[in-house]
């Protein structure tokens, strides 16, 4: 039988409706699915944890903010949204916080009204918070007993300082001083519509739309948001760092890495491409010598995050506490051999395609297509760039990759924490 030819994959973006306004200037961008009866709606609000004044003055004002209002108690409010088969989540990032209602589209007319009670009127009800202090003391007290939290944590309070908003570890302290009055004041300050963009997406029609202007498009504010400010970055002088856990442990945790460009760099899309390589999936060099040749780790990772301003560099791993000082060296001959060895031609094109297939998967749901919206809205980027920055990734060269490593993963610049059990 005749093998069918292969063909390279090709990447189709959405075609996506252009922003609207509501009359209070709230942009609106819609993201129609034909024939769906879901209409979910996220709302992003700028700022998140980097602009809170406090540590977890963000993540709790919006995990409360669904918990009643002046006018609706939490239980009958968790009734109506349980009635009319809606959900509600929230969430913060380093850069925003976002809300999301999900429901079928027939009960918007139902839901609206509740939305806006939500986000206009949040009382913080005392009893809830202190629910919700009682779990995070728990979450706090456990994640101090993990080997990998805790080196992530170090990692990022030695490459951007210790009172970084991205490398503030919550302590038992922070939960215990949130008080009501914070999230009221984060609320104040950062939950305003005038300035939220809001992904309505699925089931969308003009009514739709008509009915948004009407119960969120009047909602006004004189306040203004707290700018997204670049903040100061005091990188450790020494490269390594140790440190143990008060629980012994069988597997020390390693994380590493370094500040590099942001996505809107044009050496992005080499970075990327560098990454995939390195131990961006499972076929990449750092899998396939510490793991299936030496044994060394279940598994080790290399990825990049984004903050503002910066695209941070993380490889990650686990392997027993003996073995931590050549799963290091290890590390240290892969970033070296991408700088001084051409990658294979067969090589290239596993990561190359593994990140095309990635483009393809992000975009592929509709109504996942908001999370990835409020990214590269994060990042002052969009669905034109990211194909743009893949077409790039595309045509990279042998000799791309090789620049790149000698430019920005030296291991010399390669910042090392190692947490160890007691």
């Amino acid at each position: 039988m005749t093998q069918p030819p292969l063909h390279p994959i090709t990447p189709i973006l959405p075609s996506l409706p252009a922003p609207l306004h509501l009359s209070n200037g709230t942009e609106l961008r819609p993201i129609p699915i034909p024939a769906s009866d879901i209409t979910r709606l996220t709302l992003m609000f700028p700022g998140g944890q980097w602009t809170q004044a406090t540590p977890l003055q963000a993540d709790y004002a919006m995990r409360l903010i669904d918990a009643g209002t002046s006018t609706i108690p939490s239980h009958t409010l968790s009734e109506r949204l349980d009635y009319y088969g809606a959900t509600i989540t929230t969430g913060t990032t380093t850069s925003y916080a976002f809300l999301t209602l999900t429901c079928h589209h027939t009960n918007l007319p139902h839901l609206i009204p509740l939305l806006r009670d939500i986000l206009t009127d949040p009382t913080y009800p005392q009893t809830q918070l202190d629910i919700e202090r009682e779990e995070g003391l728990l979450i706090c007290q456990t994640n101090k007993q993990k080997a990998p939290y805790m080196a992530n944590h170090l990692f990022h309070r030695h490459l951007l300082g210790a009172d970084h908003p991205a490398a503030v570890l919550p302590e038992e302290q922070h939960v215990l001083q949130l008080k009501r009055e914070s999230l009221f004041h984060y609320h104040h300050r950062h939950i305003l519509l005038p300035h939220t963009t809001i992904f309505a997406t699925g089931h969308i029609t003009p009514a739709t739309i008509t009915l948004l202007d009407t119960l969120l498009g009047t909602i006004t504010t004189t306040q203004t948001p707290t700018p997204i400010l670049d903040r100061p970055i005091h990188t450790s002088t020494h490269r390594r760092h140790d440190s143990h856990l008060p629980v012994p442990t069988v597997q020390s945790a390693l994380h590493l890495g370094r500040l590099l460009p942001p996505i809107t760099s044009p050496h992005a899309p080499a970075i990327t491409l560098t990454t995939t390589l390195l131990g961006g999936y499972f076929g990449s060099r750092l899998m396939k010598n510490i793991r299936e040749r030496l044994g060394l780790t279940y598994g080790i990772s290399a990825y990049l995050t984004q903050i503002p301003h910066h695209a941070i560099l993380s490889i990650a791993t686990e392997t027993p506490t003996q073995h931590v000082n050549l799963c290091l060296d290890e590390i240290d001959r892969e970033l070296h051999n991408l700088a001084t060895t051409p990658v294979t031609p067969d090589e290239l094109y596993n990561a190359k395609n593994y990140l095309m297939g990635q483009v393809c998967r992000t975009t592929e749901v509709s109504l996942s297509l908001p999370a990835l919206c409020m990214n590269l809205l994060a990042t002052s980027t969009d669905l034109d760039h990211m194909l743009q920055r893949n077409n790039i990734i595309q045509s990279l060269t042998p000799e791309d990759i090789m620049q790149c490593a000698a430019t920005y993963f030296s291991p010399d610049d390669i910042l090392i924490s190692a947490v160890h059990g007691k």
